[in-house]
């Protein structure tokens, strides 16, 4: 006879949790609005053609309106990307919703992602382009090493996946779930004293 059953523990998730959905929101709202009144200002005080070196030899503030997806890649496929943004967002969403409560740099990462899908949405909807006006004028023997212009949309994003993947990678993050464990049985009283009885055992 078997003294233990096997039962499972859920494992607490941080839909459940309103320090986790305050983090996590908190996150994503920061990057969205940073990522929108940098591009307002920058479209309304920089002149189309015009070059703003910030940090000479390394920075440079340009505008330039992409049709493509992140760093250009993709140009005039503006619904198929407006589909993976939603579609992106809603996986976020679920691993948001399965991860643990205080698991902070999980969800520090997919709310920048989230955050980052959503400032660009915006600009595919409204605009039909994305607005970007970062460039790194980073070089090597006179050839650009990072010739595409961004936007802070694209950080968040290029940021929030690496720091998924290495997690990942690194089996840093956990995703919420059943968990299998073994609990006594319950004492119940016995009808049959007799055959209760380690001597009956025995005699068997």
């Amino acid at each position: 006879m078997s003294d233990a059953s096997t039962s499972s523990v859920i494992t607490p998730r941080a839909w459940r949790s309103s320090a986790a959905h305050a983090f996590f929101w908190f996150v994503a709202a920061v990057t969205v609005i940073l990522d929108l009144v940098t591009k307002a200002w920058a479209f309304k005080v920089l002149k189309p053609n015009e070059i703003v070196d910030i940090i000479p030899g390394l920075l440079q503030f340009r505008i330039v309106n992409n049709p493509g997806a992140v760093f250009g890649f993709g140009a005039g496929l503006r619904w198929l990307f407006v589909g993976a943004s939603v579609a992106a967002m809603i996986f976020i969403l679920q691993l948001f919703s399965q991860c643990r409560p205080r698991q902070r740099a999980f969800q520090l990462f997919l709310a920048l992602v989230l955050g980052g899908a959503l400032g660009n949405l915006y600009d595919r909807i409204l605009y039909g382009k994305v607005r970007d006006f970062i460039f790194l004028t980073l070089n090597i023997s006179g050839k650009d090493i990072w010739p595409w212009i961004f936007n802070i949309a694209d950080v968040a994003l290029v940021v929030g996946v690496f720091g998924l993947l290495l997690g990942w990678q690194r089996r840093w993050f956990e995703i919420g779930g059943s968990l299998p464990v073994a609990r006594p049985l319950s004492a119940e009283p016995c009808s049959n004293p007799c055959s209760c009885s380690p001597e009956s055992h025995e005699s068997k």
